[in-house]
């Protein structure tokens, strides 16, 4: 009874003096002797240790002994947790497990706070005795909480191309997390992973919930996904939902810009498409202006081809164009690329060509005929001069030719062209194609075709003076000439015989200026256009003036005949320098064997002539005698046969009326020509006394 006073007295004596206590006495009976008493101190908590998963941190320590014991052994004895922010801060009672006073036997405790904040947190143990507190452990390591929640992306929006940029931003927003510090910010391609070792935002998380991806480090038209992670003492929350959208960049402008002047001063501005453009905006300016890149001039809506037509110019002023091409941005907004080169300076043109005239070319026309005009022009130049024809008088015009550099002229080719009266005329045109026509010149023949031409044939033997004739006609431009020519057979040296203006033509030809032989005739006609035509050649035509000559006699005794006797079967052949004419020979005769009569008059010596058939005209062969005596009454030998072969007469004598007899004794036969015999020029045979050549012989 006195021991449980003492103790009682002596609590409460401690706990007046020192509530709250870090220490605190003990007393108690230990049963011996008849009164004692011994006193004990709580000691602090020892620190703790803390790890953390998900948002569940254990706190384990080791306990602190008490006389002996595990403090939380004793009845009424613990331990209080505390946590506390580990960057400092007003320390919070954990929740769940741990709020509340633990005991236990083991050497070592520990508690589960869920639900943990996400934070960076240290925790603490502080020692209960009943009522009495010991002191506060030291602070455990600080355990980081990661957020149990990830943001969620709301919006990821490319944005156009600010001033100076290629490329857009994209911009993202996302809802905050509670306990983060800040947050990072992922981004990948279509084709990439995100790289969660590098976030976009750097080595400094994002402290707000929005974030601008730099159009620099993007590449328009390029899809690009985003997610965010919330950060909390440099760990991070799962991913959020991913969103994406593709980079807005300016398009490519157009590598060049052409401006052509057009008629009535506009002009034509053009480009070459851009890949990626929707659509152009044209710009202008004049040589002192400027670029007004609020009113292009196309308007509000871009052009969607590749050319425009400027037709708010004035006349005489020079302007210079830029290109630009448009896409569709962010909110239907126009995103332009940077200026196109400029366009080379052009000057509007309103005004047409003066003084446009035609040279006349002449009539008629042939050939390529090559045509002039002139012009001017104060604005822009002559850039052609277009030259033109219509069939006289019809008013429906075609392009002959056009000059595009000075002089301005050109070639037409007339052999395209209908042979017929032509009008022409001329179109200036400058290089903005402002156009004016001449007057016409009136009236002109074209003609390309030639005339025609025969030449008459004056027979295949020529000689003294022949007459030359030949024929031309020309349905176009007229006859101009026609000339008869000549040349040695098979050469080109052509002479002319005489020329006329008209035809037929018919001139002398005297061959008794030329060497015997062949000559080529032939007839030349030219037109008024100068068109020439030669006719077909009359070829080899003989020229002779040489009087032919007999130049042997012979006569052939038959085979079996009687030597030195005429009778049937022998031969008497007449040799000439040149073949003769037949026909003067025989009338009628071609030199194909044909009958004969041959005479032998009896005489001293016989005398031998050729007639007839009939035996009533004396053939022009001339007669010969043998110097014997064949017959002692004349006698004939009728149906002989006369043939001619080069330049000798055969007559193979036939059916005898009368009687020869056999003359013995070699002569040679005297030929006696006739004159009226001719060559085939018409020269007569050469008169006189042929001896026979050779050995004088029997004869017959």
């Amino acid at each position: 009874m006195i021991r449980r006073l003492l103790t009682a007295l002596l609590l409460a004596t401690l706990a007046v003096a020192t509530c709250p206590v870090s220490a605190s006495a003990f007393w108690t009976a230990d049963g011996t002797g008849s009164g004692s008493a011994s006193v004990d101190t709580v000691g602090a908590g020892n620190q703790p240790t803390a790890s953390v998963s998900g948002q569940t941190v254990t706190v384990s320590w080791t306990q602190t002994s008490f006389q002996g014991g595990p403090l939380g052994s004793i009845s009424g004895a613990g331990y209080r947790i505390l946590r506390y922010p580990a960057l400092g801060g007003v320390a919070v009672t954990p929740n769940a497990a741990c709020d509340t006073a633990i005991s236990g036997s083991t050497a070592s405790l520990s508690c589960q706070e869920n639900n943990v904040p996400a934070g960076q947190w240290k925790y603490s143990v502080t020692t209960l005795l009943r009522s009495w507190t010991g002191d506060e452990s030291p602070q455990s390591a600080a355990v980081i909480v990661t957020p149990a929640a990830a943001p969620v992306l709301v919006s990821v929006t490319a944005q156009n191309p600010a001033a100076g940029q290629s490329t857009g931003s994209i911009a993202l927003s996302w809802t905050g997390v509670s306990g983060a510090t800040g947050y990072n910010v992922y981004r990948r391609t279509s084709l990439g992973t995100f790289n969660f070792s590098a976030p976009l935002n750097g080595g400094t998380p994002v402290s707000g919930t929005s974030y601008a991806d730099p159009g620099s480090a993007l590449t328009g038209g390029v899809t690009y996904a985003y997610v965010v992670r919330a950060v909390v003492g440099g760990l991070e929350s799962p991913d959020s939902n991913e969103l994406s959208a593709t980079a807005i960049a300016r398009p490519p402008s157009p590598a060049s810009v052409a401006a052509t002047l057009a008629l009535a001063g506009q002009v034509n501005v053009s480009w070459p498409g851009a890949a990626g453009a929707t659509g152009y905006n044209v710009y202008r300016r004049t040589s002192a202006g400027t670029y007004d890149y609020a009113s292009p001039l196309n308007g509000a809506t871009p052009l969607s081809g590749t050319s425009y037509a400027d037709t708010a110019t004035v006349d005489g002023t020079t302007y210079r164009y830029v290109v630009r091409s448009v896409l569709l941005g962010a909110g239907g907004a126009q995103v332009e690329s940077v200026d196109s080169p400029e366009s080379p300076a052009a000057t509007a043109d309103a005004t047409a060509p003066a003084g446009v005239s035609l040279a006349n070319p002449g009539s008629p026309l042939r050939g390529t005929v090559t045509l002039s005009g002139s012009a001017s022009d104060s604005g822009s130049g002559i850039a052609s001069l277009r030259y033109e024809y219509s069939s006289a008088g019809l008013g429906v015009w075609s392009s002959g030719c056009t000059g595009t550099t000075t002089p301005y002229s050109c070639n037409l080719v007339t052999t395209a062209i209908t042979d017929g009266l032509y009008d022409l005329r001329v179109i200036a045109t400058d290089a903005a194609g402002n156009a004016t026509t001449s007057a016409v010149v009136a009236s002109r023949r074209i003609d390309n075709t030639v005339p025609s031409a025969t030449m008459g044939d004056p027979g295949a033997f020529l000689r003294g003076t022949v007459t030359l004739t030949a024929t031309a006609s020309d349905s176009g431009s007229g006859l101009a000439s026609l000339v008869v020519q000549r040349a040695p057979t098979g050469t080109s040296t052509w002479t002319t015989v005489c020329t006329t203006a008209t035809s037929p033509a018919s001139c002398p030809f005297n061959t008794a200026l030329l060497a015997d032989g062949g000559y080529d005739l032939r007839a030349v006609a030219t037109d008024a256009a100068g068109n020439v035509t030669t006719s077909a050649l009359v070829s080899n035509r003989v020229v002779d003036n040489t009087a032919p000559t007999g130049t042997d006699i012979q006569t052939t005794n038959t085979t079996g005949g009687t030597a030195a006797k005429p009778e049937s079967g022998d031969v008497i052949t007449y040799t000439f320098s040149e073949p003769m004419a037949p026909a003067s020979i025989l009338a009628g005769w071609s030199g194909a064997a044909t009958p004969v009569t041959v005479r032998f008059t009896n005489g001293n010596p016989d005398v031998v002539t050729i007639f007839n058939t009939l035996n009533t005209t004396q053939v022009a062969l001339g007669s010969f005698t043998s110097g014997k005596k064949y017959v002692t009454a004349s006698m004939t030998f009728t149906t002989s046969n006369m043939v001619m072969s080069g330049n000798s007469v055969a007559i193979t004598l036939g059916t005898a009326t009368g009687t020869t007899a056999a003359a013995n004794g070699t002569t040679t036969l005297q030929w006696t020509t006739s004159a009226a015999a001719t060559d085939r020029a018409g020269n007569p045979l050469g008169a006189g006394v042929i001896a026979e050549t050779g050995t004088a012989d029997l004869d017959f």
